[in-house]
């Protein structure tokens, strides 16, 4: 391959030169192995120009990073002659210690990627243990810098599995690194290393002498100077979030050393500091530790004063929802104040009483942000009077709405605005009472204002309308009188020029979707006829869209009309439910429609089904193609969810009807789960489709049950650290042991060849008996919310399971599998149910569960 030609063609097509961009991408399919080693010669060759040579890196890294959607890279790369790949990686790993820093820094990134995509498959399993070694060498700093540099990046990029092998090798000589006889561009670098590592480091972290040596090797670098103070406590931010519970009796002393660092005048250091106490409430939060007895109870009432000062100092000059000193915060008493309760929201009222009556506009500010923050933690007896006259209080800044305001008004106005908000979220009753009328009037003219304030505004009305959801299936509310006016606003002002690539856009939507679920009976005639009308034809006149604005205005414009169907799905007329139906295959069918457009339309073919029932049979053979197409994008979770649910509500409304497609969809489910690219929650999601199909073929499953049940058993085998994925799952398996058991009640020998798989989802997998295991997170902040989640989990879902095993338990009369134990399965939840009855929270979900647990004892000849 000539050279200068090949250089030519390098910086013609890293300039944005499309014609020499395919050139080069036509060489590495065509000439592959000549093309990749002219490409390492040139780079590794330090005769040549380092501006040449950063081109030609730009060239692999364009490969590397531009191409893999279609996996062409990785097959050629992988094609490849093996003696010739490792020619090409070692010459690379030598060039780390190149004399030039903008080489060295470009090969740390281009040796990660690689090693990101070889890790995974076995290969380049020397890359770490090569790092290692240059870092325990005599090797100069710039290269033990760079090496560093380097394994941060692939710590990063390479999936976690790839690296668990390595975990002791690599903390143990990061800790090395962080130690005082090395030089500090070294420790810093270790650090920011290890950041990038902590995901992997769980049985480092498990083990406390370990643990213990990283946590104290972070904590020494705390004082060192103001750039490592920033790295350090960012690392130790990390390390908290992931392994609380491992490093909880080795953590007081870091919360002491950043409680004096807080005193410091340099603010990317308080923010740091700030994080890591909103970690620390969280976490304890989360894991319900008792407030008094929690690392930061010594600490709470100086950090809560201390952020209600900090709340003082607003910067006027930069946008509202920039992330500074007071975002940060507010953030932190918000999560301090959800932990804490009264102990902090005392307080914090105490600064507010001597605010309020302030003229200076920064005491005004603090006011504002300090009540928003604390209002879910107010007595719930004083909550509603200390809104309603904080209500009287932060409307009067919207007596001026004009373009000719100062600064400081229109931060006072945007912080007013997300205040309004916090309150509508906590408190929905006093906004849906007597304010109602004077806050919507504000909001049709604020919503106008800059996009700072606009975005603000746009979040006060998603949450009215989130308030006024539960009462959508009313003949008439309060919102009624309101809607038409708040949404063509919402509409006017997304397109408006300002919206454009900014979150006014995405929050006005997202407020027009809310208003959409919450509208009344007597509202549903606009929808149908105003609302969809306009959508439909925003949507005909974008169809085929090659320009951003345009592109995410239509994927906006799907969201919403999934709404409005689903709202209208009772009462949408034929006509008009297939006409939209029409519109979203014409969509598919344009082969200009972008793809985040697509999963989108994908996305709406749910709820027509559901309006159209079984007349979207005659629609199956056309979506068929669009829903296989989307169950195999493995590599995308969101068009994943988006097919599956529209596939489950199809299965849902066509029913028998599905059984002529069901061989090609299980066929396509079990091809993608066993890809390699797919993730543990695509899995989970594909995976749900199999319940759906059994309700749907009821005994007919049979065939398809053993191949199903194969895929599910996979699922379960997997190793699954993250809890709301492992939260995900538990569900997932308990909706599909119930489908079916409802399936197959006709053939309940099936079953009971499997009871134990059944028995075993019910009473040791599902989240109940997390809840009260120490060792597990539920995946919420809330300690309420979680308590809900818990209610609707166990009261629905596990309900359906329990009463079909028992259906099918009773139909087998008093035959019974040898393997079923009454230890096994039974005591462990004894325990569990005892602890129920007794918690406040949930005491109905105890009452329940002992119900569902006495009448499953009587089915299966238990009861004592």
């Amino acid at each position: 391959m000539d050279r200068d030609e090949l250089l030519s063609s390098i910086r013609k097509a890293i300039r944005g030169d499309d014609t020499f961009r395919e050139q080069l991408v036509e060489w590495s399919k065509d000439e592959t192995d000549e093309f990749f080693e002219s490409l390492g010669e040139l780079y590794c060759d330090v005769e040549l120009d380092a501006d040449h040579r950063l081109e030609v890196g730009s060239a692999i890294a364009l490969f590397f990073n531009a191409y893999p959607e279609d996996q062409t890279v990785i097959v050629n790369w992988g094609s490849l002659d093996e003696e010739q790949r490792t020619t090409f990686k070692e010459n690379l790993f030598m060039t780390l210690g190149d004399d030039d820093k903008d080489i060295r820094n470009m090969t740390a990134v281009l040796v990660a990627k690689i090693g990101s995509m070889e890790l995974p498959y076995e290969k380049w399993d020397s890359l770490i243990p090569d790092i290692v070694s240059v870092l325990n060498s005599d090797y100069d700093d710039v290269y033990k810098c760079t090496a560093l540099d380097t394994l941060g990046y692939l710590c990063k990029d390479t999936p976690l599995q790839a690296l668990i092998n390595f975990d002791f090798d690599i903390a143990k000589v990061l800790a090395e690194c962080m130690g005082e006889d090395y030089d500090m561009k070294i420790r810093e670098r270790a650090v920011k290393a290890l950041e990038n590592s902590v995901k992997f480091l769980a049985e480092i972290f498990g083990d406390k002498e370990k643990a213990e040596i990283l946590v104290q090797s972070v904590m020494q670098m705390f004082q060192e100077s103001e750039k490592s103070a920033i790295i350090s406590i960012r690392c130790m931010n990390q390390i908290t979030t992931h392994y609380y519970l491992e490093i909880l009796d080795l953590i007081q002393p870091v919360v002491e050393n950043i409680m004096e660092i807080l005193t410091c005048e340099i603010e990317d250091i308080i923010i740091q500091c700030l994080d890591f106490f909103t970690i620390i409430a969280k976490a304890s939060d989360i894991h319900r530790i008792d407030p008094k007895l929690s690392i930061l109870a010594n600490s709470v009432e100086q950090l809560t004063r201390t952020l209600c000062e900090f709340l003082t100092q607003p910067d006027h000059t930069v946008d509202i929802d920039t992330w500074n000193l007071t975002a940060s915060s507010s953030n932190c008493l918000i999560q301090l104040s959800n932990y804490y309760s009264t102990g902090v929201s005392d307080i914090a009222l105490q600064y507010i009483d001597a605010y309020m009556e302030e003229d200076e506009w920064e005491k005004q500010y603090a006011t504002i942000m300090i009540f928003g923050s604390i209002i879910a933690a107010i007595d719930e007896s004083d909550a509603q009077t200390f809104a309603s006259q904080f209500l009287d209080h932060v409307l009067t800044f919207f007596t001026d709405i004009d373009d000719d305001v100062s600064n400081e008004l229109v931060l006072l106005q945007g912080t007013a605005a997300w205040c309004i908000g916090r309150i509508t979220e906590h408190i929905p009753e006093l906004v849906r009472g007597k304010f109602l009328p004077s806050i919507v009037n504000i909001l049709l003219k604020a919503i106008q204002m800059p996009h700072n304030i606009a975005c603000n505004i746009g979040y006060v009305i998603y949450a009215l309308g989130d308030s006024f959801i539960p009462f959508a299936n009313e003949e008439t509310n309060a919102l009624s009188p309101y809607l038409p006016d708040l949404i063509e606003t919402l509409m006017e002002r997304a397109s408006a020029e300002d919206a454009k690539n900014v979150d006014v856009r995405g929050t006005c939507f997202m407020a027009i979707e809310n208003l959409i679920k919450a509208s009344a009976i007597d509202r549903r005639a606009y929808l149908a006829e105003d609302v969809l009308e306009k959508i439909y034809d925003t949507l005909k006149n974008l169809m085929g869209a090659t320009e951003q604005d345009d592109i995410d205005i239509q994927a906006h414009m799907c969201v919403l009309i999934k709404a409005t169907v689903y709202v209208l799905s009772d009462v949408l007329e034929l006509d008009s439910a297939n006409a939209i139906l029409e519109l979203m295959l014409e969509m598919l069918n344009n082969e200009d429609t972008a793809l985040e457009v697509t999963d989108e339309v994908v996305a709406v073919l749910g709820p027509l089904a559901t309006a159209l029932e079984e007349d979207f049979v005659e629609h199956l053979d056309t979506v068929k193609d669009y829903i296989l197409s989307g169950l195999r994008m493995v590599d995308s979770y969101d068009i994943i969810d988006h097919t599956t649910d529209s596939l489950s509500d199809i299965i849902d409304a066509v029913g028998p009807n599905i059984v002529p497609y069901v061989e090609e969809i299980l066929t396509t489910i079990v091809e993608s789960m066993d890809s390699e690219q797919a993730g543990n929650m695509v899995k989970i999601k594909l995976m749900s489709i199999f319940g759906d199909v059994a309700v749907a073929m009821q005994e007919d499953f049979a065939e398809y049950y053993a191949p199903s049940l194969k895929e599910i058993q996979g699922v379960m085998e997997l190793e699954i650290d993250d809890d709301d994925e492992v939260y995900e799952l538990k569900v997932a398996l308990l909706e599909i042991a119930s489908s079916f058991m409802q399936a197959l009640r006709e053939c309940p020998e099936v079953i009971l060849d499997e009871l134990e798989f059944y028995m075993d989802i019910i009473f040791n997998s599902v989240p109940i008996r997390d809840y009260f295991d120490e060792d597990i997170i539920v995946p919420d902040d809330n300690y309420e919310t979680v308590s809900n989640i818990v209610v609707n989990t166990s009261v629905n879902v596990l309900e359906s399971a329990f009463y079909s095993l028992q259906d099918v338990i009773a139909t087998c009369g008093t035959e019974k599998p040898e393997e079923f134990s009454e230890n096994d399965y039974i005591s462990p939840w004894i325990k569990n149910i005892i602890r129920f009855s007794n918690n406040d929270h949930v005491r109905t979900v105890g009452r329940n569960t002992s119900r569902m647990y006495q009448r499953l004892l009587g089915a299966l000849n238990l009861n004592r």
